[in-house]
């Protein structure tokens, strides 16, 4: 177990295709947007196989992503909170890196899971900059990060949840074979 940021957190998902660097080239690849290119991300994955030194992954020059994961973590629990009453069962902290069983280099941090269906849940808060993602749907991204959560866990069913304040915005993730396919 590691928690998100921790330098347990980066050694974990160092030199690894992680659900969200694979969600950003993935989208990136197919025209959407995404936090990285996918020429970015495969440098940025060479550099890390090549052990060399580079700011936490969570970093940028104005420190907007650190900014951004801080406020997704401080407001977790009122997400979990939210998506639990929205759903009607209990929503858990998963806390663990995970690594697929077939696929060695692909790993996840899995954030949470419905306690009764089990269901794989990425949440995401969305700060001032991200707001607009949401307008008119889950963005792309996202959805291929919770398709790979949901292949890396071996679960059908994903939720993808946006703490959008007054209110939590999610959507059902169905996962099946044909959605393994870009994996």
């Amino acid at each position: 177990k590691a928690a998100a940021g921790t330098p347990e957190w980066h050694a974990a998902r160092r030199g690894v295709v992680t659900a969200t660097r694979g969600a950003n080239i993935i989208a990136s690849r197919e025209g959407h947007w995404s936090y990285r290119t996918e020429l970015e991300e495969w440098k940025l994955l060479k550099a890390e196989l090549a052990g060399e030194s580079l700011p936490e992954d969570d970093d940028d020059e104005d420190g907007f992503r650190a900014a951004a994961m801080e406020w997704g973590i401080e407001s977790e629990p009122v997400h979990r909170a939210k998506l639990a009453k929205a759903l009607g069962e209990e929503v858990v902290p998963f806390g663990c890196i995970a690594e697929d069983r077939d696929l060695p280099w692909l790993r996840s941090s899995l954030e949470w899971y419905t306690k009764q269906s089990e269901m794989i849940c990425e949440g995401k808060a969305p700060t001032e900059y991200g707001m607009d993602k949401w307008s008119s749907g889950s963005p792309f991204m996202y959805q291929v990060q919770t398709h790979i959560e949901c292949h890396i866990a071996r679960r059908p069913v994903g939720v993808l949840s946006a703490l959008i304040p007054p209110s939590v915005r999610w959507e059902r993730i169905d996962h099946d074979a044909t959605s393994s396919t870009f994996i």
